[in-house]
C-alpha cells in the first residue's frame, strides 16, 4: 500500500478523489474522514521545489517574491474552489458539476469546511497529525486544481498573474503570529475583491494580544518537554474526550477566536486564513518534534505507558491509530496511521525555520522507531472537585497542600520528574463573547503571582457535545514543571512554615475591545448541575 505525500506536480485528473472526497459529505457523520492525499509508491520523492513552506510575512529578499507568487496561486485556487456548477468565466470544465453532485450545488470549499465540523479531532493527541494529514491534502488540491484549469487553457494562468511554475511547486505559506511584524492579519487577506478577503470576520487590521501568542509566549510552549501538556491528551477515539495541551489551547484556540467570524466555530475552513493558521501550527509541531528527537529519537513521541481518569495508553496505541480514510487522486482508498504523518520530510515537505529548511526537503525514511522503556506514570492526584461558575471578577481556587504534592515536588526537583495541573468540565457560556479567555495564575502563599497559562474557548459551541471532544465540556491540561523549578525557593519556604493551601486564580479578559464586552453580571461558565469543575494534578514520572 502506498503512503501519503507531497503530490508529485502532473496533470492527472482528481475528479474521481473529489467525488469520493464529497461522497462523505453526502453521506453524514460516519466514522471515517476521508480526504484526497495522494498515495505514492517506492522512496520519498518531493517536488522539486522541496515542498518547502515559507512564512507569509517574510522578510528574506530571496522568498518575498516566491511568497507573491505562492499568494496568487492560492488566491486563483480559492476563487475555483468557490465555484459551484457553472465553471470557470463559464468557460473551463473542472468538472465541477461532478463534484458536487452529492451535495447539490454546495462549493468544493464549503465540503472542506464539512470535513471539519463532523471530523476533526480537537481536545486530544489526533488534533496535531489529523490536521497535518487536511493541510497536506488541502495543499494538493490547491496545486491541482490551478494545473488543471491551465491545461485546459494554456492562457488562463497569465490572465490571473499566475506563472506555471508557481503553481508546479506550490507550497501554503503559514502565518506566523509570533513573530514582531505579522501581528495583524496579512495584508494578502484584506485586499479588496480578493477571494482571500473574507467577509464574515470579526477582526481585520487590529493588533492581536501580544501577551496571548507573541515570541516569549510561543518559546515557553516549545520549551515544553511534556508530550502531553505540548500536544493534548490520550484518547482512545479519535474524537473522544482527553484534554486540550498548550499548543492546541493557547496559540491555535486564541487566534481562532480573535479573527471571529467564521474562524471562531467549526466551519473555520471557510475562511482562506484557516489553512495559513494550521500551517503554522503544524510548523510548531515540526519544530517541537526536531528539537526532541535531536535528545534522542523517541522524545518526541507520547511516553510509552500513561495512565489518566480515561484509561491507560501506550504511544503504540498512538502510532497505530487510522486517521481514517484518504483517497488518492483517483479515488482510491489510502489507509493512513498517525505513524505515517510523524516526519514531515518524509510526506515531502519541510519549513524555512527548519535545519535545511533553506533547500529542498531532505529524505527522510519512513517509520517511527520503537521508543524505549519508560515506567509508567502515576494515576491521577485529585486536589478538588468544586461547583465554579466565572463572572468577570477574578475567581480563586483553594488547592490544600497535601503529602502528595509534596512527593510530587521532590519528584520534580530531585528526579526530573514533572506535574499536569488538569483543568477540566469547563462548559462555557455561549452568551459571552467569543474572544473572552480564560487566564490561570499560580498565587504562592507569599502573594507572589505567576502566570500559567491563557485558554480561548474554540469549540465552545461544541462543548459537552457526543462526538466531538465528549460529554465532558472543555478541558486543558498545563505543564506546572518549569513553574516549580522557577520558584523552588518560595515552594521550599512554604513548606517549611506549613503552609495548608496555594491558590489557583481564574481570570477573565477579551482579546480585544468589541462592541459587546464581556458583561461583569454574566457568567462565564454555564452552571451544570452535573458537571463539576475539577482541579487535578497529574505525576509526570520523566520529564
Amino acid at each position: 500500500m502506498g503512503k501519503l505525500v507531497r503530490a508529485n506536480v502532473d496533470r492527472r485528473s482528481f475528479v474521481g478523489g473529489m467525488s469520493a472526497l464529497l461522497a462523505l459529505v453526502a453521506a453524514g457523520c460516519k466514522p471515517r474522514a476521508e480526504s484526497m492525499l495522494r498515495s505514492e509508491n517506492g522512496a520519498d520523492q518531493p517536488n522539486a521545489s522541496g515542498g518547502r513552506r515559507i512564512s507569509v510575512s517574510t522578510t528574506e529578499a530571496s522568498d518575498k517574491e516566491t511568497v507573491n507568487q505562492y499568494l496568487a496561486v492560492y488566491a486563483l485556487a480559492v476563487r475555483l474552489m468557490l465555484v459551484n456548477e457553472k465553471g470557470v468565466n463559464g468557460a473551463l470544465n473542472l468538472g465541477v458539476d461532478k463534484w458536487n453532485a452529492p451535495v447539490k450545488k454546495t462549493s468544493i470549499w464549503g465540503s472542506l469546511a464539512t470535513i471539519h465540523e463532523n471530523f476533526c479531532p480537537h481536545g486530544n493527541w489526533f488534533f496535531l497529525p489529523w490536521h497535518r494529514a487536511y493541510v497536506l491534502a488541502f495543499e494538493n488540491l490547491c496545486r491541482d486544481i490551478v494545473l488543471k484549469a491551465h491545461s485546459q487553457d494554456p492562457a488562463f494562468l497569465a490572465a490571473n498573474g499566475v506563472s506555471p511554475e508557481a503553481a508546479q511547486s506550490f507550497a501554503l505559506p503559514y502565518w506566523d503570529w509570533s513573530s514582531a511584524n505579522s501581528g495583524t492579519l496579512p495584508d494578502a487577506f484584506l485586499a479588496a475583491n480578493s477571494s482571500l478577503a473574507w467577509k464574515a470576520r470579526g477582526m481585520t487590521k487590529q493588533k492581536i494580544g501580544r501577551s496571548i501568542c507573541d515570541a516569549p509566549e510561543i518559546q515557553k510552549i516549545l520549551a515544553t518537554d511534556d508530550f502531553f501538556s505540548f500536544a493534548s491528551g490520550p484518547a482512545k477515539g479519535i474524537r473522544a474526550s482527553s484534554a486540550q495541551g498548550l499548543l492546541e489551547s493557547v496559540p491555535h484556540n486564541n487566534i481562532h477566536m480573535w479573527i471571529g467570524g467564521d474562524m471562531g466555530d467549526m466551519r473555520s475552513p471557510q475562511d482562506p486564513i484557516f489553512w495559513f493558521h494550521h500551517c503554522n501550527v503544524d510548523r510548531l509541531w515540526a519544530e517541537w518534534s526536531a528539537a526532541r528527537v535531536a535528545k534522542g529519537e523517541d522524545a518526541a513521541l507520547p511516553p510509552k505507558t500513561s495512565k489518566s481518569r480515561f484509561g491507560t495508553f501506550t504511544s503504540d496505541e498512538w502510532l497505530n491509530a487510522s486517521l481514517g480514510d484518504f483517497w488518492d487522486l483517483s479515488g482510491k482508498p489510502v489507509k493512513s496511521k498517525v505513524a505515517d504523518v510523524q516526519k514531515t520530510t518524509v510526506l515531502g515537505y519541510t519549513y524555512d525555520t527548519l535545519p535545511g529548511g533553506r533547500g529542498p526537503a531532505g529524505g527522510g525514511k519512513p517509520g517511527v522507531p520503537e521508543p524505549r522503556e519508560r515506567p509508567p506514570e502515576t494515576g491521577v492526584i485529585a486536589l478538588a472537585a468544586i461547583d465554579l461558575v466565572i463572572s468577570a471578577n477574578d475567581v480563586q481556587v483553594t488547592l490544600p497542600v497535601t503529602e502528595a504534592m509534596k512527593n510530587i515536588y521532590d519528584h520534580i526537583v530531585n528526579k526530573n520528574g514533572g506535574v499536569r495541573l488538569h483543568i477540566r468540565n469547563i462548559i462555557p457560556n455561549p452568551a459571552i463573547p467569543k474572544d473572552t479567555t480564560l487566564a490561570f495564575d499560580w498565587i504562592f502563599h507569599n502573594g507572589k503571582s505567576v502566570p500559567i497559562s491563557t485558554v480561548a474557548f474554540f469549540g465552545m459551541d461544541h462543548a459537552g457535545h457526543d462526538g466531538h471532544g465528549g460529554d465532558t465540556g472543555m478541558n486543558f491540561v498545563l505543564d506546572l514543571s518549569q513553574i516549580v523549578r522557577e520558584n523552588r525557593d518560595v515552594i521550599d519556604n512554604a513548606f517549611k512554615t506549613g503552609v495548608t493551601k496555594t491558590l489557583i486564580r481564574a481570570r477573565i479578559s477579551q482579546m480585544s475591545s468589541p462592541a459587546q464586552p464581556v458583561d461583569n453580571n454574566q457568567p462565564v461558565l454555564r452552571d451544570h448541575p452535573a458537571r463539576k469543575a475539577t482541579f487535578e494534578l497529574e505525576e509526570i514520572t520523566e520529564h
